[in-house]
C-alpha cells in the first residue's frame, strides 16, 4: 500500500494486519497529514478527508472488515513494514481510544516502523469521548527507527501501555526522560519500554521484523563490577582498575545508563582513595583509570554508588604497603669482633656474623624516610654508603622507591690497639740488655728495666723475650695473658694492654749421687753393695742441677780415685742430670775388703755462682758359708745328731735335713741332692747369718716313709745362694742373684740288722690204714 492518506484504517472492529508493506509520504499523498495504519477512529481533528480514490478505497476496506465482537475491538498488527521519508505530518501506526464504541485490545509485534514524523502514536480521548478505552496496548519486537518521534503515548497516560523489547535504533534504548543515555528514537509518555532489544539485526527472510529476542537491554536498576582488584598496594594504581556496569533488574545490560558512578571504601573511614573516584558512565559502564588506596588496610572493599541505584560492595581485599628491597652488607676491615653486628630499622632487628656478611630485607616500606643503623662497637669506626647515594656513619636515612633494590654497605674498620711492654728486674741485673722479638718486631730494654709503647693492628700478637741463664722470668698482661718468657695477646680493636716481663735472679745448686754396681755401662741404683772378694765393681757419679740457675762448668774428685774430671764445660739446666757414664767414663775397682769412698762435684753457673755437693758409696766384701747335717727324726719328732744309726730291717725311716748359715750373707735358695733317696729339690727360704733351719718330710716329701731294707750311707749335697737385690736387716745389698754361693755335704750311715723269724710247724698227713 503506497501513498495513501491512510494505508490501513480499522474503526471499531477487530482484525489482523499481517505482512503488509505500507508506504506514505507527504509528497505522495499530497496531504498535510497521513497515516500508515490507524486502529479505531481518530479524534475529530484527525479524521481523514478522502480526496481521492485511494482514501475512498481504504474507507471501503475497513467497512468490509467490521466485527461484531461485543465491547472489545481486538486488533493485531504483525510483520508489517510501515515506512515514510520523514516528511511532515506522517504517523506510522496510530491507535485512538475513547472515540469509538469499543475498547481497544491492541497487539503490535514484529513490525518495521521507520522514518515517520511520529512512528507510533497512542491517543486516548480527553473530551466528548465515547467512554471506551484500552484493555491492552502492547507493542513488542518492533523496529522503531529513523522517526522524529519514535513512540508517543503522552495523551494516553496511565493506561498500562507496554512498549518493551523493541528496537529503537540504538542499543542504548529510546531517548526518554528516564533514559538520559538513550540514543534511539524518542519516546514520550509513560509506556513501559524496558527492557528493549539490544540489536536491530533481522536475518530472517520472513516478512516483518524478526529480531534476536534473547538479546535484551534495559534501564539501569543496579550496578555490577565488571572488573575489580583482588588486592591492592597503597598509593599504587589499582590493577585492574574498577569497571562498574549498570544492568536492569533482570541483569540485562543498561547501555543507556550515563549517570555518575562514585567509588568509596567500605567500611567507611578505614582507608581513603586517590584519583578520580567519580566517573560518568558511557553506554552503561563506568571505567576508572587512576584509582588507588592511600592507606594500608585489611578486609576493605570498594563501594560503588550512583544516584537512584542501590550501592554495590565489591569483594573484600587487603591493601598492603608499597615495598622495596634493602640489602644491608657489613664489611669488616681488620680483626672481626667477638660477636655479631646488629642491624636495626623500622622493620626490626637482624644479626650479621662478626666477620661480615649481608642480610636482605624484602618488604621494606617504600616512599617514606626510614633509618637503618648498625650498632656501634668499641674499637671500630663505621662508614656507610648506599647504592642510592646516601651516606652516613653508623646510620643512614633512606626513602626507598617502590619496587627498588638498594644496597647499603657498612664498612667497620678496626682501630689499632695499644701495647706497653715493661721490664722489671729483681736481684742483680745482668750485664747485657733484655732482647725481645715477635709481632712487634725486634727491640731491647735496658738491663735494669724499662718500657716501650706500641700501636699494633688488632689481632693476635706474640711478644717473646730472649731468655737469660740464671733468671726466672714471668709475663703478666693486663688482659689476663701470661707466660714464662712470652705472651700471646688477642688484641681487640682499640684495646689498651700492658705486659710486664719480670726477671728474678735464680739461686744455683747441685746434688751428687755416687752409686756402685756390677755393670760397666750403666749407673747402679744403690750406693751400697755386697760382693764376694775379688769381684769387680763399677762406680757412677750423677750430678743433678738442683738450683734454679743453669750450670755451665763441672769438676769431680774422689777420695779413692783422685781428680776424675778436672774441668768440663757442659750446660746443665735446672732439674737436668749428668753422669760419668753419660760422659763415657768407666771407673772400676776389684773389691778385696769392705771399704767406703766419697766424692765431691763442683759446678759453676754462667754468671759465676758456684754449687758443690758430696756423696759416698760403700762396698761390703762378705763371705758365704753353710754347715749341713742329715739325721733321722726320733719318735718324739726331734732331729737326732748321730751320723751313724742302727735300725732293724723293715723299719720306717724319716730324715731331718739341717742347714746352718755360718757365713756373712743371707742365703735364700737351697739346692738339695740325695741320690740314695732319688731326691733333687730346691728350697726357697731365707737363712740369715747364724741362723739354723730344719727341713722335714712335711716340706720335702722324699725325706719321709722310707723302709730300711739294707745298710746304706745317705749323702746330701747342699748348694745355697743369695736372693737377687734384696736388702737384709744388716743393710747389705746383693746386686745380683747367686752372686754368693755356699756348698756343703752331709752323710748319714744307716745300719740295718736282719730279724730272725719264729719256727714253723709243718705237718705231713699219711694215707690212712684201712681197718
Amino acid at each position: 500500500l503506497e501513498e495513501n492518506q491512510v494505508g490501513l484504517y480499522l474503526v471499531d472492529s477487530s482484525g489482523s494486519h499481517d505482512a503488509n508493506t505500507v508506504r506514505a509520504t507527504a509528497e505522495g499523498t499530497r496531504s498535510p497529514i497521513y497515516w500508515g495504519i490507524i486502529v479505531d477512529a481518530p479524534p475529530p481533528d484527525r479524521i481523514p478527508q478522502p480526496g481521492d480514490f485511494a482514501v475512498k478505497r481504504a474507507a471501503a476496506l475497513q467497512l468490509a472488515t467490521v466485527s461484531d465482537v461485543r465491547g472489545v475491538q481486538t486488533v493485531t498488527v504483525t510483520n508489517n513494514e510501515i515506512e515514510s521519508d520523514n516528511s511532515a505530518g506522517g504517523v506510522g501506526l496510530q491507535a485512538d481510544g475513547g472515540y469509538g464504541v469499543l475498547d481497544i485490545d491492541l497487539t503490535a509485534t514484529n513490525n518495521f516502523v521507520r522514518n515517520w514524523q511520529r512512528g507510533i502514536y497512542v491517543v486516548q480521548c480527553s473530551s466528548n469521548c465515547s467512554g471506551a478505552g484500552y484493555t491492552a496496548a502492547i507493542f513488542r519486537h518492533n523496529s522503531i527507527t529513523g522517526n522524529e518521534s519514535g513512540f508517543n503515548n503522552g495523551n494516553a497516560i496511565g493506561l498500562g501501555v507496554e512498549a518493551n523489547e523493541n528496537w529503537w535504533g540504538s542499543d542504548t534504548g529510546p531517548a526518554a526522560p528516564d533514559n538520559p543515555g538513550g540514543a534511539g528514537d524518542a519516546l514520550s509518555g509513560d509506556a513501559v519500554y524496558s527492557p528493549w532489544l539490544c540489536a536491530g539485526t533481522d536475518s530472517d527472510p520472513a516478512p516483518g521484523f524478526q529480531p534476536d529476542a534473547a538479546s535484551l537491554c534495559g534501564l539501569a536498576a543496579r550496578l555490577i563490577f565488571d572488573e575489580q582488584p583482588a588486592d591492592a598496594i597503597e598509593n599504587v594504581t589499582l590493577s585492574p582498575q574498577p569497571a562498574v556496569r549498570a544492568v536492569d533488574a533482570a541483569g540485562n545490560p543498561a547501555p543507556g545508563f550515563v549517570g555518575p558512578v562514585t567509588l568509596a571504601i567500605a567500611p567507611a573511614g578505614t582507608a581513603s582513595l586517590a584519583g578520580q573516584t567519580t566517573v560518568m558512565a558511557a553506554r552503561g559502564t563506568a571505567v576508572f583509570g587512576d584509582v588507588a588506596f592511600t592507606d594500608i588496610a585489611g578486609g576493605v572493599a570498594l563501594l560503588a554508588s550512583s544516584p537512584g541505584l542501590p550501592p554495590l560492595s565489591g569483594v573484600p581485599l587487603d591493601v598492603v604497603p608499597q615495598t622495596a628491597e634493602l640489602t644491608v652488607r657489613v664489611v669488616v676491615d681488620g680483626m672481626a669482633p667477638g660477636d655479631g653486628w646488629s642491624v636495626t630499622g623500622a622493620w626490626g632487628t637482624a644479626e650479621i656474623d662478626a666477620g661480615g656478611g649481608e642480610v636482605l630485607f624484602a618488604d621494606v616500606r617504600a616512599n617514606r624516610p626510614q633509618g637503618v643503623a648498625v650498632a656501634a662497637k668499641s674499637g671500630y669506626t663505621a662508614r656507610v654508603e648506599c647504592s642510592d647515594g646516601s651516606r652516613g656513619d653508623t646510620a643512614v636515612t633512606l626513602s626507598l622507591g617502590y619496587q627498588t633494590s638498594t644496597l647499603c654497605t657498612f664498612t667497620m674498620t678496626a682501630q689499632p690497639a695499644s701495647v706497653t711492654v715493661r721490664k722489671q728486674v729483681s736481684g742483680q741485673a745482668p750485664t747485657s740488655t733484655w732482647r725481645f722479638a715477635g709481632d712487634l718486631g725486634d727491640f731491647e730494654l735496658p738491663a735494669g728495666g724499662g718500657d716501650l709503647r706500641f700501636a699494633p693492628a688488632a689481632g693476635v700478637v706474640q711478644i717473646a723475650e730472649e731468655p737469660k741463664p740464671g733468671y726466672d722470668t714471668a709475663v703478666a698482661c693486663s688482659n689476663g695473658a701470661a707466660g714464662a718468657q712470652s705472651a700471646l695477646l688477642a688484641l681487640a680493636p682499640g684495646e689498651n694492654v700492658s705486659c710486664t716481663f719480670a726477671a728474678t735472679e735464680q739461686p744455683s745448686g747441685a746434688s751428687l749421687r755416687k752409686t756402685v754396681g756390677l755393670a760397666p755401662g750403666e749407673c747402679a741404683t744403690s750406693s751400697v753393695i755386697a760382693v764376694p772378694a775379688g769381684t769387680t765393681v763399677y762406680y757412677c757419679y750423677t750430678v743433678t742441677n738442683s738450683g734454679d740457675a743453669p750450670l755451665a762448668t763441672h769438676a769431680l774428685s774422689d777420695s779413692k780415685f783422685g781428680d776424675i774430671i778436672p774441668a768440663l764445660a757442659h750446660p746443665l739446666a735446672p732439674g737436668e742430670s749428668l753422669s760419668t757414664v753419660d760422659l763415657g767414663y768407666v771407673i772400676s775397682d776389684t773389691a778385696q775388703a769392705t771399704a767406703e769412698t766419697s766424692a765431691i762435684w763442683t759446678a759453676t753457673a754462667p754468671e759465676g755462682a758456684q754449687a758443690q755437693d758430696s756423696a759416698a758409696a760403700a762396698v761390703n766384701v762378705l763371705r758365704p758359708a753353710i754347715d749341713a747335717s742329715l739325721t733321722l727324726l726320733d719318735d718324739k719328732g726331734h732331729c737326732t745328731t748321730d751320723p751313724v744309726v742302727n735300725v732293724d730291717e723293715g723299719s720306717t725311716l724319716t730324715f731331718c735335713l739341717t742347714i746352718r748359715n755360718t757365713g756373712e750373707v743371707a742365703l735364700n735358695r737351697h739346692l738339695v741332692l740325695i741320690d740314695e733317696l732319688n731326691l733333687a729339690t730346691i728350697l726357697d727360704r731365707v737363712i740369715e747369718p747364724g741362723v739354723t733351719e730344719h727341713f722335714l718330710a712335711s716340706e720335702i716329701a722324699g725325706l719321709g716313709s722310707i723302709t730300711a731294707t739294707a745298710t746304706t750311707t745317705y749323702t746330701a749335697s747342699i748348694t745355697s745362694t743369695n736372693a737377687p737385690a734384696v736388702a737384709n736387716r744388716h743393710n747389705v745389698v746383693y746386686p745380683a742373684p747367686e752372686l754368693f754361693v755356699a756348698v756343703d755335704r752331709a752323710a748319714l750311715a744307716v745300719w740295718v740288722e736282719p730279724i730272725v723269724g719264729a719256727g714253723q710247724e709243718n705237718r705231713i698227713f699219711l694215707p690212712s690204714v684201712v681197718r
